[in-house]
């Protein structure tokens, strides 16, 4: 609960932040974000309590998290393997996996 508390004051924060510092438009609905970010907030939250019950160690929970997590995050973020390097035959495949890359 308490971690949840605390992704909810950083959502806040965050929010606050980009509107009022550095005034980014808000669009759309307030509430859709809130709850949109409430369900990703407990996927996550979930999905750590599930992988520290299934693993023994301290470090294989760590492990797992961040095979599981960040790294497919960082590889589909086109920051590895630049698409404009891409070769042009395989263009149409590398963005449609990537959608961040568009």
């Amino acid at each position: 609960m308490a971690y949840f508390v605390v992704g909810m004051v950083d959502l806040a924060i965050s929010i606050a932040c980009g509107v009022y510092v550095f005034e980014v438009p808000m669009r759309g609905s307030f509430l859709l974000l809130v709850a949109t970010s409430c369900l990703f907030l407990l996927g996550t939250l979930f999905w750590g309590i599930y992988l520290s019950a299934a693993t023994r160690t301290q470090l294989a929970a760590y492990q797992l998290a961040m095979l599981s997590s960040f790294l497919p995050a960082f590889m589909l973020s086109d920051l590895s393997t630049p698409s404009k390097t891409c070769p042009r035959r395989y263009k149409p495949s590398a963005t449609w996996c990537r959608p961040g890359t568009l």
